[in-house]
């Protein structure tokens, strides 16, 4: 396991994450075990085997947890046991409490998001997989799995990979144009249980880049740096964390990126000043319900020793704040590229 823990324990708050792999445990063949995990500041306290997972995937795809954790997506090119150079693009679906994985009728259901209500799968495939069929969008009914398709699309290249639920659960938006001019690009809303799709303008339009929900990374399908900026919700949606600005690495400066709590009642606290710092980037994971923590993935470029040769490498820093007193600890560090990188959360319950 990659984490590096620190020396110290203090009443910190726990985290949790799906994030190591125990190929010690027995398992199918060409399957191993994905465990769920819970940590204090000092180490990891507790581990369960959750899902069975594909030992032999290139790790190219995309796979996201379902906000209320029982369900769990994963599309990626993965090989066969008996021929590990044989990879097929393939998408699984696990269910809390049943290991091992379903495999969609959809080989490469890319991009998928979770409806708020953990109700519905959304996404869309890229390479015209599906029957034979061209690049669509499609829905899962994650009780069933039953899978339906919404809509074609029409060009993958006018498509801007940008798109997201409503806090309704029913609807998603999405948008054609150019990828980083929100003024120039076209957006449709679609209703998910009929198929019909409207083009949204004036205020409808406007919600989509402002609206406190639709913002949510969770319900969103975008990169990090969109905008330069990233929020990370508290799962009662009325608190918060913003940080700005977030660049591409190339562009990325020391002590540049800001962190504010922010509240749904339009209150503000900026909790990390430019130049207090000297994280190139600082990605917001969670905050509590209640305001009190935030947890941050910060990023640094430090020097590595090898071979009599020093180099420069990214420091990944998982960092939990103390909002009131602005006191925080580093619970883990990792060098880049830290393969299978796991996003952690603050446990719940």
């Amino acid at each position: 396991m990659w984490w590096h823990m620190n020396s110290q324990e203090e009443a910190f708050p726990l985290l949790e994450c799906m994030c190591e792999y125990d190929d010690k445990l027995p398992a199918p063949k060409g399957f191993i075990w994905l465990l769920h995990c819970i940590r204090n500041s000092e180490r990891i306290v507790k581990k369960e085997p959750l899902f069975l997972v594909p030992r032999l995937s290139l790790d190219e795809g995309h796979r996201a947890l379902s906000p209320n954790g029982r369900y769990y997506y994963h599309s990626d090119f993965i090989a066969s046991p008996d021929n590990p150079q044989d990879y097929t693009s393939t998408t699984l679906f696990w269910e809390r409490g049943q290991p091992m994985p379903h495999k969609l009728p959809i080989p490469s259901l890319f991009y998928a998001v979770f409806s708020p209500d953990s109700r519905f799968l959304c996404g869309f495939t890229k390479d015209g997989a599906y029957r034979g069929g061209s690049d669509s969008f499609y829905v899962v009914e994650c009780t069933t799995r039953k899978v339906r398709r919404l809509f074609h699309l029409r060009s993958l290249e006018d498509f801007t990979y940008k798109w997201g639920w409503y806090p309704d659960s029913r609807h998603i938006w999405y948008a054609f144009g150019e990828v980083f001019e929100e003024k120039k690009v076209t957006i449709y809303r679609c209703d998910i249980s009929s198929g019909t799709q409207v083009l949204l303008q004036g205020r409808e339009r406007e919600v989509v880049f402002k609206d406190w929900d639709l913002l949510d990374p969770l319900y969103r399908y975008n990169s990090l740096t969109e905008n330069a900026r990233a929020f990370a919700y508290a799962r009662n949606h009325q608190i918060r964390v913003r940080v700005e600005p977030i660049r591409e690495w190339e562009e990325a400066k020391p002590g540049e990126s800001e962190v504010y709590i922010e509240r749904r009642n339009g209150q503000s606290r900026r909790l990390i000043r430019r130049g207090e710092h000297q994280w190139m980037r600082i990605q917001p994971l969670d905050v509590s319900e209640e305001g009190q923590w935030i947890l941050l993935k910060c990023e640094r470029m430090c020097k590595v020793q090898e071979a009599n040769q020093t180099t420069e490498s990214i420091r990944f820093e998982l960092t939990v704040w103390h909002v009131p007193t602005k006191q925080h600890r580093v619970y883990a560090r990792a060098e880049y590229p830290p393969v299978g990188m796991p996003t952690w959360w603050f446990a719940r319950g």
